[in-house]
């Protein structure tokens, strides 16, 4: 299995991730992969302008705590990542080891105080 690593670049988080739209589709409709929790979790980030926000704006607006759909997320990729089972993605520097969220959202450092990561659904997600 290959190590995809993930590291902030410019303030992005940059990793080659390369599920295809083909391979999102089968993911998307396998329950094992895509269940109940994950579907409520990406449409709240769907339903947004341009598919981004930050996860603090996600818990504001669902009255949750703001790492609420964290674990949610996280849970939904690794399986992802299982089922391809070719590929697991590597935290470095201030990343974590494990990160996840990476392979279903890209991610940028906005202009807020304080510092806060925007998220957006991959585009062929």
């Amino acid at each position: 299995m290959i190590e995809k690593i993930c590291e902030i670049i410019n303030d992005e988080y940059r990793c080659d991730i390369d599920i295809t739209i083909e391979e999102w589709k089968q993911l998307l409709t396998n329950p094992k992969v895509f269940d109940d929790k994950s579907k409520e979790a990406i449409k709240k980030w769907y339903i947004e302008p341009k598919y981004s926000a930050t996860c603090s704006y996600i818990g504001e607006k669902y009255n949750k705590h703001s790492m609420s759909a964290n674990g949610v997320i996280n849970g939904f990729a690794g399986r992802a990542q299982k089922e391809l089972g070719r590929f697991v993605v590597k935290g470095i520097g201030d990343i974590a080891k494990g990160t996840r969220f990476i392979v279903v959202m890209k991610s940028k450092l906005i202009n807020a105080k304080p510092k806060t990561w925007e998220w957006t659904i991959r585009e062929e997600l």
